[in-house]
């Protein structure tokens, strides 16, 4: 049974709109489809990591998954109603198999209905990982003129890398975000899958140690109003400490000095925080989105536990106008996490992830005003559902209509594991 637990807040004049799931969509307003086993562990959940709406309504999602029996970068397509498109990959699934495991964390459609999917995989038997992308025609067959099968994998000469974030230029160049062996990296891919020698050094770009530490990583990307690149990450400031912040790049992959110091901003929140999305604002600006612990609580240490937003102005400096000194939050007790977040054609700004509860993790869903403050308005600001399951968000997408599709992973005690998708109706 799925039980929405919304939190009340004051309405803001414009009345406390119900938010529900849309019963026209699969069960209920929600969609499982079964992706094998996973003991893996830790959280996110893994599942689906990305969500994207064709211009037919038809709705595709990638993630990790072991749909055949091996776990591969898994793309999922459904129809507008909520059932598997038969007519995509092997009944509505199509995969990539990159030796024992591979995973997709980010994706984006093109204008011919191609599918671009970015993340890593294991080419041999070993915790060696390389970063992975991959297309997919409009059908769900590899793309053999891209890259070799259809298939990139970078090497970037050490042990573990993986990629993040994807963005997709005007001239049809891949822009990948992500990390190798913890030190922050971008790379551009051109259309064809070969990477773009005249970006940063060889197509890609590394941020310079020690300017934050030895360690880090990216995990969102985006491009401003001005066509710079904002990447968001988490930077090891100290030690023991690691903190959100964006990097902003010129096209050329240079750091744009007129960006924070020297190209860089980085916002002590908390004892900790990460970045985990971002968005370009509609002022220059970007907001990113991620997770902060909070202060220690009778001298103890807990795990990050409160969602953090924080919004920087065009110059790379937190906005004094959003949230509380330029960073919102949302608290309570145990767990809560933010995995994405969309912005809407009037500014605000939708994040999803999950939050724990008594006896499962719940999927968590709420929407701030431009300015960084929680909009009453969305259900009382903040909606949490159990649906039944542990169950996290890591992806959210609008509708033309303005119906929220969300995406993420769910896992049952004996580790069976789904993609989860749900429609959500504000009214």
């Amino acid at each position: 049974m799925l039980t929405a637990l919304v939190s009340c807040g004051d309405d803001d004049g414009g009345g406390v709109r119900e938010v529900r799931l849309d019963t026209s969509f699969g069960s209920g307003g929600v969609v499982f489809t079964p992706m094998g086993e996973d003991r893996s562990g830790g959280l996110p959940l893994p599942g689906g990591s990305a969500v994207a709406i064709q211009p037919d309504g038809r709705i595709v999602v990638a993630g990790e998954g072991a749909p055949f029996g091996v776990q591969s970068i898994t793309v999922v397509r459904y129809q507008p109603g909520g059932a598997l498109d038969l007519e995509f990959g092997q009944a509505g699934v199509a995969t990539a198999e990159i030796g024992g495991r591979s995973d997709a964390k980010a994706m984006i459609l093109q204008e011919d209905g191609s599918i671009v999917v970015a993340g890593s995989a294991n080419p041999r038997p070993s915790t060696y990982r390389v970063l992975a992308v991959a297309r997919f025609d409009p059908a769900g067959v590899l793309d053999a003129t891209f890259a070799s099968g259809g298939i990139a994998t970078t090497d970037l000469d050490d042990i573990y890398a993986e990629a993040n974030a994807l963005e997709l230029e005007r001239d049809g160049s891949l822009l990948v975000a992500g990390h190798n062996v913890g030190h922050p990296v971008v790379l551009r891919y051109q259309p064809n899958g070969t990477l773009d020698p005249s970006f940063a050094d060889g197509g890609v770009f590394r941020l310079p140690a020690p300017r934050l530490g030895e360690r880090g990583l990216f995990a969102a990307i985006t491009t401003d109003v001005r066509e710079r690149l904002l990447v968001a990450g988490s930077f090891a400031t100290s030690d023991d400490r690691y903190d959100l912040g964006v990097v902003a790049l010129d096209a050329s992959g240079t750091l744009d000095s007129k960006f924070g110091p020297g190209g860089i901003a980085v916002s002590p929140i908390g004892l900790r925080s990460e970045s985990r999305a971002a968005v370009a604002d509609f002022d220059g600006g970007i907001v990113v989105a991620g997770n902060t612990q909070p202060p220690l609580v009778d001298g103890r240490r807990y795990d990050i536990g409160d969602v953090v937003l924080a919004g920087y102005d065009h110059r790379g400096v937190l906005d004094t106008n959003f949230g509380n000194r330029g960073v919102a939050t949302i608290g309570g007790e145990g767990l809560q996490e933010a995995n994405a977040m969309a912005i809407q054609s009037d500014g605000r700004l939708v994040v999803v992830g999950g939050s724990e509860a008594p006896f499962r993790l719940r999927i968590l869903v709420a929407r701030f005003l431009p300015n960084g403050q929680l909009d009453r308005t969305f259900a009382g600001g903040v909606l949490h559902l159990d649906l039944g399951i542990d169950a996290e968000l890591n992806a959210v997408a609008f509708q033309s209509d303005g119906k929220i599709v969300v995406a993420g992973g769910a896992i049952d005690a004996q580790y069976h594991r789904w993609f989860v998708v749900a429609r959500f109706v504000v009214e």
